[in-house]
């Protein structure tokens, strides 16, 4: 059992955060019309405003996660910020069967949005293959929202998996995810010229 886990770090560590060619259902209208109505356009930005301009909306194919909130759909997006060095930020959308969405700015723009993670908190895990699986597809959350995002050294024991967020060369966030009692009971970035980093 141990040897089967360290072989999936190893595949995870690999592959890093490629889609899984799969049939994905369509962008459903709602989607767009939720982040349209949190981000209107306008013709003049206002201090820390963001706009959805309409981008392409792209669903996440992420198996395990699915699994774990059988009840909330991924995907990523682009709004409008305003800023001229830097005129657009990627983000996560998760969007849940009942009740609004959540969204996610990229680390390299802002801090996590707590309403997100509370979503990523009520993921129920089946053991500890499913619990690593469900760990890596959140940093591939992280990653992908992340201009020239990458996770390297993953590692998962003990109900915590830890992984660095690379932002191109730069090491921008260590991710700590810890599971308790069959679900994800914490999901934090920290800068790793932070001391005493724990998770919250």
């Amino acid at each position: 059992m141990h040897q089967q886990l360290h072989w999936i770090f190893i595949i995870l560590g690999l592959v890093g955060c490629e889609p899984t060619p799969r049939t994905l259902p369509l962008v459903q209208p709602d989607i767009r019309v939720a982040l349209a109505e949190r981000y209107p356009t306008t013709d003049v930005f206002e201090d820390n405003t963001l706009q959805f301009d309409n981008a392409p909306v792209e669903p996440l194919d992420l198996p395990s996660i699915s699994k774990a909130l059988p009840d909330v759909r991924f995907f990523i997006t682009q709004l409008r910020t305003g800023h001229f060095e830097y005129p657009q930020v990627s983000v996560s959308v998760a969007v849940p069967d009942q009740g609004p969405i959540a969204v996610l700015l990229s680390p390299t723009y802002s801090e996590s949005d707590p309403a997100f993670t509370e979503v990523l908190l009520r993921a129920r895990v089946s053991g500890a293959l499913h619990a690593q699986t469900v760990a890596g597809e959140i940093a591939c959350l992280f990653a992908k929202i992340t201009h020239k995002g990458e996770i390297r050294e993953p590692h998962y024991a003990n109900g915590l998996y830890t992984a660095n967020l690379w932002h191109g060369d730069l090491l921008w966030r260590q991710l700590l995810i810890g599971f308790a009692d069959g679900r994800v009971s914490s999901v934090s970035l920290s800068n790793p010229k932070s001391k005493n980093i724990e998770p919250k």
